[in-house]
């Protein structure tokens, strides 16, 4: 029986380089500050005013008492 050396290869050689150079360019010193990045995603706040909040109640309490008082009425109808 022959004897075949075969030469170890290093698999993760080119996954090496390739972290190293994502390394190179996301270094912490080369980031904007925290601030910078996240200035221009506000989220726009709804303000609901109480009377509004109030009319929309009331008009939900009237058609809960709407829809369970139509089959009455539909009786006497």
């Amino acid at each position: 029986m022959s004897e075949e050396r075969y030469e170890t290869k290093d698999q993760a050689a080119s996954l090496r380089r390739q972290v190293q150079k994502t390394k190179q360019k996301t270094e912490v010193d080369q980031l904007p500050p925290r601030r910078e990045v996240h200035q221009g995603r506000k989220k726009t706040k709804v303000r609901w005013s109480l009377p509004f909040v109030r009319f929309f109640l009331v008009l939900f309490i009237l058609f809960v008492i709407l829809t369970l008082a139509f089959p009455v009425w539909r009786m006497w109808l």
